[in-house]
């Protein structure tokens, strides 16, 4: 079940066959990342030979695949790479073909370059959600394969908010000793490491989110009835996973909070008498 394109959240395959919930054990029970019914989420494939001229999307509903819809074109970037190989990328833009709620997969057709159908996405109003999250990730340059340079912004919503829980605090101390058994600091930095949990992450995002903090920026968003209610910059961010079921997570997210570091021997402060 190897992707197309490593580094996005939303995998895409050769075969539709590879999509989790094709799976033995799943139970045909389809499931999906959280996407916005006018928005869907970010997404990008990545070619490495050839050339692609053209694309084409399809939504495809998971529990009818008679019942499709398509999506214009015009939303569609297509970058071809000097020398050959090239991306097609879906930003975060609104559609004017809007998809229905449910459970739906992303068929696109590129050509001569393939067909490639995405994992399944769980479509939302989420304007009808009171309160979720959205973890959002970029960089100025490319990684990997990904194509940033073009304004590409990915993104993973998760519902209800994420949970907060007790930060890790990292203690660092350099001492000098004077030769008497006598220490004295001469370095030492504190760093608050504040945490949060998201529930139901499947087993194929695992790879994608423990290299988010790798990027340039990170942020967190929490929105409320469908407004922005706190943005939070997340510094050096850290990822990591549970189990908690069938190829499903919950995911561990830390960054670098308040910090204080002292150098050496500090000088009063000089008060008024």
């Amino acid at each position: 079940m190897t992707p197309i394109n490593p580094g996005n959240i939303l995998p895409f395959y050769t075969d539709k066959d590879m999509q989790r919930h094709r799976q033995t054990g799943q139970g045909d029970l389809p499931f999906g990342l959280i996407a916005y019914t006018t928005r869907l989420i970010p997404f990008q494939i990545y070619r490495p030979t050839g050339t692609i001229s053209s694309a084409a999307l399809v939504a495809v509903n998971a529990q009818d695949e008679t019942d499709t819809v398509d999506i214009t074109s015009a939303v569609l970037d297509i970058h071809n790479r000097v020398g050959g190989g090239g991306w097609v990328t879906f930003k975060d833009q609104a559609i004017t073909d809007t998809i229905p709620c449910g459970y739906w997969y992303l068929q696109l057709q590129c050509g001569f370059a393939g067909t490639f159908f995405s994992e399944v996405l769980w479509v939302r109003n989420l304007l009808e959600v009171p309160r979720y999250s959205t973890l959002n990730w970029y960089s100025d340059t490319d990684k990997g394969t990904v194509l940033y340079q073009d304004g590409y912004r990915q993104r993973l919503y998760t519902e209800p908010w994420v949970v907060f829980d007790i930060p890790t605090i990292e203690t660092d101390i350099d001492e000098s000793e004077n030769g008497f058994g006598e220490t004295t600091d001469t370095y030492s930095r504190t760093v608050e490491r504040p945490k949060f949990e998201v529930k139901d992450i499947p087993d194929y995002a695992l790879a994608t989110l423990a290299g988010v903090g790798f990027n340039e920026t990170v942020t967190l968003q929490l929105a409320f009835a469908g407004l922005l209610a706190t943005t939070y910059t997340l510094p050096k961010m850290r990822f990591t996973s549970r189990r908690q079921g069938k190829e499903l997570n919950t995911g561990v997210f830390e960054f670098d909070g308040r910090s204080e570091i002292f150098t050496g021997c500090q000088e009063n402060f000089e008060i008024e008498m």
